[in-house]
């Protein structure tokens, strides 16, 4: 059996404001999910964010506490409640 691993899901979608009303451009973060696989993960974002849908999802593999795991990067193409949306992986 797998261990299970944390991702961060991000996407530079949307937008927040400062006190004052001004546009801020930044990253939201979606929310993170530990799971077996990325998709595993994947769902569990997907079921809190039902409804809404996101173009440009990044996932970050986080590294355990005691280092082992390297921190792969995921660009998801989608992040909406089709559960054949594609990911793609820059390592």
């Amino acid at each position: 059996m797998s261990q299970n691993t944390n991702y961060i899901f991000i996407t530079t979608e949307g937008h927040t404001q400062d006190p004052q009303g001004k546009l801020v451009e930044n990253c939201q973060v979606l929310g993170i999910e530990e799971g077996r696989t990325l998709e595993e993960a994947l769902r569990k974002v997907r079921d809190q964010w039902k409804g809404y849908s996101f173009e440009n999802v990044i996932a970050y593999r986080i590294a355990s506490r005691d280092g082992e795991g390297s921190p792969d990067v995921h660009h998801l193409l989608s992040l909406s409640e089709d559960p054949n949306d594609q990911i793609v992986s820059d390592r």
